[in-house]
């Protein structure tokens, strides 16, 4: 814009010589033409040179006057506008500079993290005024959700210029500049169309401030409650980089202690002897990277108190490689399972002591009844001792206490049978041979009993390591735990047998229409001495149990078709327990 200016003002002295060339040259030719004439003009005939050259000079000076007057009346014109035009443009400049400071200011509000979002919006209803055309009487207000931020000397008047302010790309608010006095009209009433454009590009500012402002709210507020929850929480937290703990919350300071501190998991001399193996391939699959998340439980000694023997820690440890501020790092939780350990082992010592009482009372009731019948054999042997005749007598006593005797020693081999049983001999065998041999050995007891056998046994089933005889002692206390079952029973008597295959597994099923085994007793029925018939021991369903254990397979009970009890019982195919 300058340098037009300049080109522009440096044209017009240039052209200003060869135009009073030109007027010199036209001036001698007039000179030349009408030279003759001026005597004549003069009335004579013939004038002395003298007056001639006089009268010359005097023409070439007016001449000469009157074109620099021209040429100076017409250069002060130039001059006068060309001030006009720089002064217009120097004001336009100035316009532009206030709208880039108001601008630049805003922006410069919105950086600042320091500024609340209402500071910011109160900071740009102040700094608008200044750069409208009228600034001494121009007044602004923003609005946004209901809420006002004005100037000092904000007044609603009908001169108005407004914008939008888009939140989340919907109208959220408003920018509004006024006039307090009337200005003469100009593009949008007494605003011009620059202006407009302003308050447009203050409107988009304002909109961008606002969402970047509420996206940080809302981040900083996820990050106080992501924190609030990681201090607060009952698992221990801590982030482990380059074998330093960088970051641990309260729970794990509690467990572990306040920091600096060495990592549990590289500092061996804490952890329970018993679990070192455990946490040495824990600490290298994840500093090996193998795995990118691993977990175990293990025991340790808190830090300056492993002597204490009362001081021994049960933990929960998940270990996850994850990436802290662009370095490799290893995220460590624990959870402390100490209290949940301890009543695990409080509940089964109380199962073993409640085993212990039904084993102790199971056999109290078998050996009671024995012992009455030999105390009493005993008196009657005392009192018939020494009589006559009473040989017979004697010998039929005797052989009543050896009865008894029997039954006490029967007792106590069952109890020996059952807490060390015997090894089972493996061998490849194909499970439906004992299960033939234990219907074989009932069957007649069956159809004296009126109970009708269902056998279903599948063909071809893979064979299996397995100890023959003991499967058979299986099923055949499982077929007379049935039978007994049924026994006091009216109507139909159903029971089934069957076996079948599954994946790598074998199922052997044992089915009655009996009255079944309630809820409540499931979980107890495989333990010694258990028992809901009146005569019965409690002890073939626990020898029962043991022997599938043995076979690393399991026994479970449900409800057959019948509504009776289903005893199922799996088996692996290739795999025991003992390898």
């Amino acid at each position: 814009m300058n340098d037009a200016l300049r080109g522009e003002t440096l044209t017009k002295p240039t052209r200003t010589p060869l135009t009073i060339t030109l007027i010199y040259a036209c001036c001698g030719v007039l000179w030349v033409i009408f030279s003759d004439q001026i005597p004549t003009f003069f009335g004579s005939t013939r004038m002395p040179p003298l007056y001639v050259e006089v009268f010359a000079g005097g023409f070439y000076v007016l001449i000469t006057a009157a074109i620099l007057f021209f040429l100076i009346t017409r250069s002060l014109s130039a001059v006068e506008q060309q001030q006009a035009k720089q002064q217009k443009i120097m004001l336009n400049l100035k316009e532009r500079t206030k709208e880039l400071n108001c601008l630049f200011a805003i922006s410069s509000l919105g950086e600042k993290r320091s500024n609340s979002l209402e500071a910011i919006l109160q900071g740009a209803a102040e700094l608008i005024p200044p750069a409208w055309q009228y600034p001494e009487i121009a007044c602004a207000r923003i609005i946004l959700d209901g809420q006002e931020f004005p100037t000092n000397n904000f007044q609603e008047t009908i001169w108005r210029q407004a914008c939008d302010i888009l939140v989340e790309g919907e109208p959220g608010g408003r920018v509004e500049v006024y006039y307090r006095e009337e200005r003469p009209a100009a593009d949008e009433g007494p605003f011009l169309k620059e202006e407009r454009r302003l308050i447009t590009a203050i409107a988009e500012q304002l909109s961008k401030a606002i969402d970047r402002r509420r996206v940080e709210t809302a981040l900083q507020e996820s990050e106080k409650r992501f924190r609030l929850l990681i201090e607060n929480s009952l698992t221990g937290i801590s982030i482990v980089q380059d074998n330093r703990v960088v970051y641990q919350n309260q729970e794990q300071e509690r467990l572990l202690g306040p920091l600096p501190r060495p990592y549990i998991l590289g500092d061996l001399a804490n952890i329970h002897p018993e679990d070192l193996e455990k946490v040495k391939q824990l600490s290298h699959g994840i500093n090996s990277g193998e795995s990118r998340t691993l977990q175990a439980e293990f025991r340790f000694y808190p830090p300056a108190k492993r002597d204490i023997r009362l001081e021994l820690r049960w933990v929960h440890c998940r270990a996850t490689s994850i990436e802290y501020r662009g370095q490799n790092a290893v995220l460590v939780n624990m959870m402390d399972i100490t209290r949940s350990r301890e009543l695990e082992d409080l509940l089964r010592i109380q199962d073993k002591m409640a085993s212990l009482g039904r084993v102790a009372a199971g056999i109290a009731h078998e050996i009671r009844n024995p012992l009455s019948g030999i105390n009493i054999y005993l008196n009657t042997l005392e009192r018939i001792h020494g009589r006559e005749g009473s040989q017979s007598r004697v010998g039929q006593i005797i052989r009543q206490l050896k009865s008894a005797s029997n039954k006490i020693e029967s007792v106590i081999r069952r109890v020996m049978d059952f807490s060390k049983p015997s090894e089972p001999k493996f061998v490849t065998i194909n499970i439906n041979q004992p299960i033939e041999e234990a219907i074989n050995l009932t069957a007649v007891t069956l159809r004296k009993n009126g109970i009708q056998l269902e056998k279903n046994l599948t063909d071809n089933l893979p064979l299996c390591l397995a100890d023959p005889n003991l499967i058979e002692e299986m099923v055949l206390n499982l077929i007379n735990n049935a039978a007994e079952a049924m026994q006091s029973m009216e109507g139909d008597k159903q029971l089934a047998v069957s076996s079948s295959g599954a994946m790598d597994r074998i199922l052997i099923r044992v089915s009655d229409s009996g009255p079944g085994v309630p809820l409540e007793s499931r979980t107890k029925i495989f333990d010694p001495f258990f028992t809901t018939k009146h005569e019965g021991t409690g002890i073939g369903l626990s020898l029962s149990h043991r022997i599938v254990t043995d076979h690393g397979g399991s026994l479970q009970v449900t409800t057959s078709k019948w509504g009776g009890a289903e005893f199922v019982v799996e088996l692996p195919v290739n795999k025991r327990l003992t390898e």
